[in-house]
């Protein structure tokens, strides 16, 4: 099947965890080539041609606005965010980080992104398919809910890049400060253009839909949230997807988010 066809595709229904499992062993087993990461959702957004979006959020704009200004506002309130994410880089006085930090925008996207702070050019997947089915199933009451399999590069260290495919992978777990507990426990990557967006004229030199990740669309599964998870598999609840409490970083990130 085309990945046109599996964006226009409604998803195969599948009834519980260990169903789902199987199918994704078998997509791993027939591409061997690729490293496959997983997105949760609980809607399934369309793009103009009916198939399957899946747009980094500074990308993502309300129909009603044109999209130059929403765009342009976008990349001012990520400009600024960069900043705050330096700021509170320095405040945990850890050189090493903080020079890494500095290094890379996508590094300090990676916390924006993950925080919420703001859209960045990234998209949040995950390694693990029992945190995609969890947050797939988070503070949702529909009935059906979706699991989106992406196929990237193999991937090696704490970014990577693919100049053929124009593509870049960022692995959370190398690329956030220890105390950033929240996208270490949700087994988290990033994926983006490369190389990066980060103006409004770059930008408007790609078509919208090249930077949409649905391009990359292997499978797309759907699935009854109420019955999906059994007594031997557990959905991750919302405060452990979240562990705010005891995510150190966060209480960094939340005095910039109220200025």
């Amino acid at each position: 099947m085309s990945v046109d066809k599996i964006r226009q595709h409604p998803g195969i229904h599948v009834a519980n965890y260990i169903k789902l499992y199987e199918y994704i062993a078998e997509l791993h087993y027939n591409n061997p080539g690729f490293f496959l990461l997983f997105r949760g959702q609980s809607n399934d957004y369309f793009d103009d041609k009916g198939r399957t979006s899946l747009l980094p959020t500074i990308f993502r704009y309300d129909h009603h606005r044109d999209w130059y200004d929403a765009l342009e506002e976008n990349m001012q309130s990520l400009q600024s965010n960069e900043r705050s994410i330096i700021e509170t880089a320095e405040r945990l006085y850890d050189p090493e980080y903080l020079r890494m930090i500095k290094k890379a925008k996508v590094f300090q996207w990676a916390i924006i992104q993950h925080y919420e702070l703001c859209g960045t050019p990234l998209l949040d997947v995950t390694q693990s398919i029992r945190v995609a089915a969890s947050f797939a199933c988070d503070n949702t009451a529909r009935r059906e809910v979706y699991i989106y399999v992406i196929a990237v590069p193999d991937i090696s260290g704490s970014i990577t890049t693919d100049i053929d495919s124009g593509i870049q992978i960022v692995r959370l777990s190398s690329a956030c400060h220890p105390k950033a507990l929240r996208p270490h426990i949700q087994e988290g990557y990033l994926i983006g253009e490369f190389p990066d967006i980060d103006r409004v004229e770059q930008k408007l030199m790609y078509p919208l839909k090249e930077v949409d990740l649905g391009n990359r669309l292997l499978a797309k599964f759907c699935f009854d949230p109420n019955d999906f998870f059994d007594g031997s598999f557990k959905k991750i609840e919302h405060d452990e997807l979240y562990p705010n409490s005891i995510d150190h970083f966060f209480g960094l990130i939340e005095t910039y988010r109220h200025r």
